[in-house]
């Protein structure tokens, strides 16, 4: 939580069906919880779904195994940024540094 608060952001609230975030710049901004897919060893990875107060747009959050989400990511036009990550996290392994990776899709409230 401190490095996110260094960059700039910070959780104020939390309930089961929401959250509150400060943004540097933008002020609190209101999230509803929508939908949670939780953490399996078969699957990896976390699902967060969530709308923004007054949006029409739904973002879904994922975390987990670099593997699992680098896979996901993967289309023929992030192939190249996608190498350069797993370089990154090669370099990270060889130091001894566990990862987690993060990725987000924004889609419609209909498409949802």
């Amino acid at each position: 939580m401190n490095a996110a608060k260094t960059y700039g952001f910070e959780l104020t609230a939390r309930s089961p069906n929401e959250v509150k975030v400060v943004i540097q710049n933008k002020g609190e901004l209101k999230f509803k919880l929508l939908h949670k897919i939780e953490f399996t060893s078969e699957r990896k990875k976390m699902t967060s779904v969530l709308q923004q107060e007054g949006s029409n747009e739904v973002l879904i959050y994922t975390k987990g195994a670099d593997n699992v989400i680098i896979k996901a990511a993967t289309t023929e036009k992030s192939k190249k940024k996608l190498n350069a990550l797993q370089l990154d996290l090669e370099e990270f392994s060889q130091v001894g540094f566990r990862t987690l990776c993060f990725g987000v899709k924004i889609i419609s409230v209909e498409a949802f």
